[in-house]
């Protein structure tokens, strides 16, 4: 298993800006990230700071998470485009 490891750059910078963020300071990356994570249902993610976990296995999470809402909004695009279509032709 690879976990970030607390010295590496990016978890730094996480950390700080979620701890700015938390404070009620600006931070538009966690303000978008949270965001993110709350319309793809792992809120509890955020709310519980888990990111102790396996590198790979979030990123399969988030990738299939994503896929789901980009499939989700496309079908909801396609039926608009289907009733917007059929108005116009009746």
């Amino acid at each position: 298993m690879s976990y970030m490891s607390s010295s590496r750059l990016v978890r730094q910078v996480y950390q700080y800006s979620r701890s700015r963020y938390d404070a009620r300071k600006s931070s538009k990356w966690c303000k978008y990230t949270h965001a993110l994570l709350q319309e793809l249902g792992l809120e509890d993610k955020w709310l519980n700071d888990d990111t102790a976990c396996n590198e790979k296995e979030w990123d399969k999470e988030l990738r299939e998470r994503i896929q789901e809402r980009e499939e989700k909004q496309w079908l909801e695009r396609m039926q608009k485009k289907t009733k917007t279509s059929h108005i116009h032709h009746t």
